[in-house]
Formats: C-alpha cells, structure tokens, sequence
C-alpha cells in the first residue's frame, strides 16, 4: 500500500497510480478474517509481499542466525479489513511481529476493528506485545508518522 500525495489515505498501489510507497516501509493489508484455517495463508503472504521471501526462508535466517540486511526498516499492518479474528489468529501476529522483531524490523498494527482488539483483550496478545518494537494504532498515518518521528 502507498500515500496518496498530499493527504493522510493510504491505497493499493497497483490499483492508484499516484500513490507511493513510504521510504524504508511497507504497508500490508490482509482482507480476509485470520483464523486457524488460513493462519499459514497469512503468514506467508505476508512475507511474500513485504520482504520479498517466503515465510520458510525467513524461519531458517533466523535459525542459523545468518540473517539478511533489507531496505525495510518497518511494517504496518492494516486491521482494517479483518471482519474475524480467532486466537490462533493473534497468537500468529504476535508470531510475526517477534519474527519481524528477531529482523531488526518494527512492526506497527493499524486501524484494528472492535473484533480484533476484543480478541486481542481476551487472549494474552497486549501482555506479549514486544513493546520496544511494535505498538497498536488508531490509523496507518498515525503508525507511519510515529515510525518517521522515532527512528530518527
């Protein structure tokens, strides 16, 4: 996903030609409900579209402790198309978000629906948040505007 200039809206950009990318960030939307079922389909799309590697490759980097330099330096995560969210369904953000951690890379959740905080209250997700790397916002541009203040 990318800005469209001038404005606080974030798009797709292979549908909005005008829209950019953020410098050092990648914006991921996942439009689906996150449950056990598709946990898998989550996880390696999401390093599939972010890092430009799959989710396996990631896993052995970390194993070997042999891990590659990347351009990105954060990660949003739009909420806002999560209709469901079950608990295997936040134990695999909080999985993501420790890889992304192990990575060197911050990892932001944004515009979170009312059913995936409720699920995020009920489960042990905001006491195994990694705070120092990741946080929760009401807005991608609220996500986007804290990481450019704070990684300077």
């Amino acid at each position: 996903m990318g800005q469209l200039p001038n404005t606080e809206i974030y798009v797709d950009i292979s549908h909005f030609n005008r829209a950019r990318e953020i410098e050092h960030t990648k914006i991921f939307r996942f439009s689906s409900a996150l449950f056990f079922l598709n946990r898998d389909t989550f996880k390696e799309s999401f390093f599939r579209q972010t890092l430009k590697t799959s989710y396996n490759v990631i896993l052995k980097e970390i194993s070997k402790n042999q891990i590659t330099r990347r351009p990105i330096k954060c990660i949003i995560i739009d909420c806002s198309s999560m209709s469901y969210i079950d608990s295997s369904g936040s134990e695999t953000i909080l999985e993501v978000i420790n890889i992304l951690r192990d990575l060197n890379i911050y990892c932001y959740l944004a515009a979170c629906t009312a059913t995936v905080m409720g699920m995020f209250e009920r489960t042990a997700f905001l006491d195994d948040l990694p705070r120092c790397m990741s946080g929760i916002f009401p807005t991608i541009h609220d996500a986007v505007i804290f990481f450019q203040q704070n990684s300077q």
